[in-house]
């Protein structure tokens, strides 16, 4: 794979870059939304064009353990009963719920949870853009910037 910096001097283009966002290649639809294309499981992608210039972009996606946006944070649970699932947390107390790479909300008693530690590392594999061609990446992230994703 070519250096960011190699990815970062191609010209590319928003219209060929939805169609990779969409694909099954790149997987983003699994677990981002533009819109109403994708799924609920990841952070929302629709105005991320207002939080990340092209470079900072491209990093995103090559080094996705760099920055974790709070909220997104990966969680392991291990149940009493031997149970492991990892997800983003979306309630702690009495009872904790986990949001697993499905968009599967999981709620269990406290009671019936072992183990439960926040870990360093997201969800998004850091290898999320080997299936795709260094051009193709250019054009995602030109997607990704585009003012408007329709």
């Amino acid at each position: 794979y070519p250096p960011p910096d190699e990815i970062l001097k191609m010209k590319g283009d928003a219209a060929r870059g939805k169609t990779v966002f969409e694909s099954p290649a790149a997987a983003c639809t699994s677990c981002h939304k533009i819109g109403s294309v994708g799924k609920e499981i990841g952070p929302d992608l629709t105005k991320i064009n207002e939080k990340y210039d092209r470079r900072a972009m491209l990093d995103r996606i090559l080094n996705p353990n760099a920055a974790i946006l709070v909220g997104y944070e990966t969680h392991l649970v291990v149940t009493t009963d031997g149970e492991v699932l990892t997800g983003f947390l979306v309630t702690n107390g009495e009872t904790v719920t986990i949001k697993d790479v499905q968009g599967v909300q999981h709620a269990l008693p406290k009671a019936k949870i072992a183990r439960h530690k926040q870990l360093d590392t997201s969800l998004m594999p850091d290898n999320v853009a080997m299936g795709i061609k260094p051009a193709e990446l250019a054009d995602l992230v030109e997607y990704l910037l585009s003012k408007n994703k329709n």
